[in-house]
This record gives C-alpha cells, structure tokens and sequence, in this order.
C-alpha cells in the first residue's frame, strides 16, 4: 500500500527540489495490523491520512504514562517483532521530571518493520527527557510520529541516534504553548549502504520567551540518502522567543544524496531566530593528512560513523546504551564495538 506527501514541510519550497514530502510504501508485514475500514477509506479516497494517522491505525498496544510525585518516572518503550506498532501517551505532572527511552531494534537476519506514534503532554514546570534508538537491519523499516504541547516553564529535551535501518520516516511537532517553554533537541545519524532517512521538525512557539534549539549531525556514506525538514515557526504572540537551528553533515561517498531544508516562519518583533548547515565532504588537504598517517577516505567515514556510536553508548541510559553495543556487534564489528564499549567504561570510571 502507498501513501503520498507524508512529513510535509509547513512552508513549501519548489517542487522540482523533491524536498517537500516524502511518499510511502508500507511493507506487507505492517498493511496487516491496518483496520479494514481504514484501508477503505483510502481506497475511496475518502481521506488523507497523516503518517500519525497511518502508524495509530497500525497500533497494536497502546502505552499510557504518568509521570508525578508518586511513580519512578522512568518509562521505556520497546518496538521489536513482538510488538511492532505501539502508540504511547505520557504526561508529566507540575513541577515533575521523567524519562522515557524509546528503542526500535533488529537483528542481522530481521525484515520486521516497527513504528511508533508519541504523544506528550507536559504541565508547568514539569520537563521530560526522551531517549530515541533506531538499531535495526537494512531490510527494516521503522516509521515515527511525535507530537508534544508544553506549558509554563516546560522542558522538552529529546536525544535521538538513528545508527541503522533500510528506511526511516519520523516526524516530529511541538507546540509550545505558554510562556518559557523550552525545547533543546540533539539528533545524530549514521546512514550508508542504500539506506532512507527522512526527517521532519516542526517547532510551533506560541507565547512570550519560549526557546528551540535543534542540533543535528550525521554522517552519509555509500549509497546512503538523507532529508531533513526543520521549521522554527515564531508565530504572533511570542515576543522575546528565541530559536535556533543547525545541522552538520559529512557526505563520505560520491552517489550519497543529501536533502536539507531549514526554515524560519516569523509573524512576531522582538524575536530571534537562526539557522544553519554546514555540508561537505573531507578535504583533499584533510584526506592527505590522513593518508600520511595510514589513513584511508573509506578508514575516515568508518571513524566517523563508530564516533557516532561511542556517543550513543556513553550518552544513552541502559538498556537503550546496552542496545546500541548488541547492534555494533554485527552492523559495524567487534573493532566498533570493542571501541564503544571502551568508551562507555571510561565515562563510568570518570
């Protein structure tokens, strides 16, 4: 089944630049868990679903937490072959703080496809972390959807790794709310052989002092093909707000493909706004310097990628850190995983 113009961009740019949407075609292992009358209403073209839409019409199990005074606020979400598709809702209660990990993993041999639909809801002066890991084969594919509306104060802080998968759309909104809402987003990749990574973040501040910042980084190799839509929407009302965004990106081979689409919407004064990519590849200068060492452009790009998998291993919490380790194992080596485990040891020990 196919799907057209999903994790659109709130303001479009030419058409020809093929970075507006993206379209879908839903593996057979996820056209299963579909209502019937969902897909009729396809058919009929009675509707234009969402990519939301089309993974809470996929949900098989359905996560509700809270987090508050009284529980351990430490929540965890595992997308694997046993539960493929889940839709979760967490609030975090005034003044509270939680956690939640969310993981979508595979094996070598794994063809399931997973996909996850998130929505959060923080009160004032609460603040959520969300820890995101997407380890999974090239034959997997993972779809995510996240929507989150803070309240006076709140904090949204979100770590995503996407470190493998054939093909993975996520797309994610926040509408911030009320006054000092805040949202700080990190988000790395690594994607080669002739993987799809489609991004989309759209930042809504809608009251007085609220901030974004979005840092994203990753490295593209092989056959490798990466979109990233990023809008900051500084919308009437929200004076004081700052928002920033900003993406480095590495293309380590000469067929990857790299889609970048930043954004800033302004309807207020008194605002800032920013944003930002630095894309390219290594320099002849760089790549000599590295060949005098022995180093090769292909020994470069692995360097880079197994940096990116050190961060996930010492920056995730267990389980999701102990995740990424199983997953270099065979994705990358033991050379990458001896290394990240390595490195994870040292942050221990400090």
């Amino acid at each position: 089944m196919e799907f057209k113009h999903l994790n659109a961009a709130p303001a479009q740019t030419w058409n020809w630049l093929a970075i507006n949407d993206t379209d879908l075609r839903l593996p057979d292992s996820l056209v299963a868990f579909l209502p019937s009358s969902f897909c009729k209403a396809i058919e009929e073209k009675k509707e234009t679903p969402r990519l939301r839409d089309i993974i809470e019409a996929l949900a098989q199990k359905k996560n509700t937490f809270i987090g508050d005074e009284d529980s351990q606020n430490a929540f965890t979400v595992l997308l694997d072959s046993d539960n493929p598709a889940q839709q979760t809702s967490i609030t975090v209660k005034k003044g509270c703080h939680a956690r939640l990990s969310i993981a979508a993993l595979g094996r070598e041999i794994d063809t399931q496809a997973t996909a996850h639909a998130l929505t959060i809801l923080l009160e004032e002066g609460s603040s959520l972390t969300v820890e995101h890991l997407v380890a999974q084969s090239d034959q997997q594919m993972h779809l995510e959807a996240i929507s989150a509306a803070l309240s006076k104060n709140a904090r949204l802080l979100p770590v995503q790794f996407f470190l493998g998968s054939g093909q993975i759309l996520s797309g994610m909104d926040v509408q911030m709310n009320e006054e000092g809402a805040k949202f700080v987003g990190s988000v790395q990749y690594a994607v080669d052989s002739d993987q799809v990574l489609d991004l989309t973040y759209t930042l809504l501040q809608k009251a007085p002092r609220t901030t974004s910042s979005l840092q994203v980084s990753g490295v593209l190799s092989d056959n490798a093909s990466k979109t990233l839509r990023a809008t900051i929407d500084l919308q009437k009302g929200c004076k004081g707000a700052q928002g920033t965004e900003n993406e480095t990106v590495v293309l380590a081979g000469d067929s990857v493909i790299n889609k970048t689409l930043p954004t800033i919407l302004c309807a207020e004064d008194d605002v800032e706004g920013n944003h930002g990519a630095t894309i390219g590849s290594l320099s002849e200068e760089m790549l000599f310097y590295l060949a005098s060492r022995g180093i090769t452009e292909d020994d470069a790009a692995t360097l880079m990628k197994e940096a990116i998998l050190d961060n996930a291993a010492t920056s995730l919490d267990a389980p999701l850190s102990d995740a990424a380790l199983s997953w270099a194992q065979w994705a990358q080596g033991p050379e990458a995983y001896e290394t990240a485990s390595s490195a994870r040891a040292f942050v221990e020990e400090v």
